[in-house]
């Protein structure tokens, strides 16, 4: 069956723009703060779960999140972060006792040269894990950023720390989720989801592959990666494009969630192959994104929530979000504008990522006491 086409307008909007908990999650962002190693700095790549400012500072005051109530929440101001607050990388750099890390486009001389504790974020809102220009020439697609993942990984070659394979041996790298924009665009552009699953998700979780071997072979040992994006489950979906769609008991469209498995399944193989090749030279632990997600829609009031199918920000179908307000409550909702999380979701996230069931392995470098001080 072939996807519904979108407006371009639409779709890119959408792609960017893509609770009070209770007491076990209020404080997880430093639950488990000190268990692990003592990281000497923090690197992230990603597209808009886990950008913190490159899309905006690459597009200037065009970008939504150059606005509030973008950031609202935590840092009353906006940031370039798509929620009202801090994100899932956010809150694991606390709880590895890191500060936020600072924006690749928004860095200074001094701090590209640095060698030390640096915290540096690559991932762009919007960002394909494909490469722009093949996406281009082969299906004809054209992506809205540039900032590919090749690309990111081009901007960290021109940091002094990838040339030292030691100090980057003692960084935390975050691999935030990556494949759900070249799967909306191939939507967009008339794929039906048999097609995608045949002909992107492979070169998807092999462009994750090489990015992931080129980053150990710099020298990285501790790597995060977060699974695929529950885009089935967000209101943008679920309220505005697959209205009559089958969805599944939680009301997510199932169509979308079998896309969702079955990246996540290929991706759950290429990190225990690499684990296996690279046996303690790297060690990567997976966050079970979909899997964290479905607990949050199966026991809601348990995390806090009361909202889990409408947006806190809800731009669906307005072009200009100034006319827009957002609710008054966010940490009572799951989503934030339709696509993007809450602050108070991606908190939650967090919180399950340090549980048994929603992180393979488990115990692992996160969690576990055996690797404290391991550096030193």
């Amino acid at each position: 069956m072939m996807a519904r086409r979108f407006s371009v307008a639409t779709v890119s909007l959408a792609l960017y723009l893509m609770l009070p908990c209770s007491c076990s999650c209020s404080s997880s962002s430093g639950s488990t703060a000190g268990r692990g190693p003592s990281f000497e700095g923090m690197y992230a790549w990603g597209d808009s779960l886990t950008d913190t400012g490159n899309y905006q500072l690459s597009t200037g005051v065009d970008s939504p999140t150059a606005h509030l109530p973008y950031g609202q929440t935590f840092f009353h101001y906006p940031t370039g972060r798509a929620s009202d607050g801090r994100l899932v990388v956010d809150f694991l750099a606390k709880q590895v006792g890191l500060d936020f890390l600072l924006p690749y486009l928004g860095l200074n001389n001094t701090q590209v040269n640095s060698k030390g504790r640096s915290l540096v974020n690559l991932a762009v809102g919007g960002a394909t894990t494909q490469n722009a220009d093949y996406l281009n020439a082969t299906y004809n697609i054209s992506v809205f950023t540039p900032y590919s993942l090749d690309k990111q990984l081009e901007w960290f070659s021109t940091l002094p720390i990838s040339k030292d394979k030691d100090a980057f041996s003692k960084a935390l790298n975050y691999f935030g989720e990556m494949g759900v924009n070249d799967y909306t665009l191939a939507l967009e552009n008339g794929f039906s989801i048999d097609d995608i699953i045949i002909n992107f998700v492979p070169n998807v979780i092999k462009s994750i592959q090489n990015a992931l071997e080129f980053l150990i072979a710099s020298g990285a040992k501790y790597l995060v990666l977060e699974g695929g994006f529950p885009i089935g489950c967000t209101p943008i979906y679920t309220k505005f494009w697959y209205i009559n769609a089958t969805t599944d008991h939680y009301g997510c469209v199932e169509e979308l969630q079998r896309l969702n498995d079955i990246h996540d399944k290929l991706l759950k193989e290429l990190i225990y192959n690499l684990s296996t090749k690279y046996n303690e030279d790297a060690h990567l632990i997976f966050f079970d994104q979909l899997k964290a997600y479905a607990g949050i829609l199966q026991h809601p009031s348990h995390y806090g929530f009361v909202n889990t199918t409408d947006p806190c920000f809800d731009t669906r179908g307005s072009t200009n979000l100034t006319n827009v307000e957002a609710c008054s409550s966010p940490s009572t909702y799951v989503s934030w504008d339709g696509l993007h999380f809450t602050e108070a979701t991606h908190n939650v996230l967090l919180s399950l990522f340090n549980t048994k069931g929603f992180v393979t392995p488990y115990p692992n470098f996160l969690t576990s006491k055996s690797f404290k001080d391991q550096f030193h």
